[in-house]
């Protein structure tokens, strides 16, 4: 099974266009990458997509997989960043990807807005 984390690289939606530094989203996909290439067990890939439905809450990145949960994290900083690592090993671990909140590390916590159940735990 391909691991991938999904980040949105448009965020910020508002950001002014132009030639200027790339966009938060993008600069967070990138900085993602560092943490994870300074950890190699972390053998999943990091895919950066044009929108994850977080613009109100911008920097979201997502965990998800076939016939796993989903698991959206908004307003992520690079502070945060092995937070998500931690995170991810997690939801790598389960066979469905279910991590209950209290292993949920605390400094991102409060910065999940989705979890969604596969189709079928309903």
């Amino acid at each position: 099974m391909t691991r991938v984390v999904y980040v949105c690289r448009t965020c910020e939606r508002n950001a002014p266009p132009g030639s200027g530094p790339a966009r938060a989203g993008a600069a967070l996909a990138t900085a993602l990458r560092a943490v994870l290439a300074a950890k190699p067990e972390a053998d999943w890939n990091v895919r950066e997509v044009a929108c994850l439905n977080g613009c109100l809450k911008p920097c979201n990145v997502s965990f998800r997989g076939p016939d796993r949960y989903t698991y959206r994290f908004s307003r992520i900083t690079g502070g945060d960043l092995p937070q998500i690592a931690e995170f991810g090993r997690r939801y790598w671990r389960e066979a469905a990807g279910e991590v209950s909140m209290e292993k949920i590390p605390e400094d991102v916590r409060a910065k999940l807005t989705v979890c969604t159940p596969p189709r079928g735990h309903w």
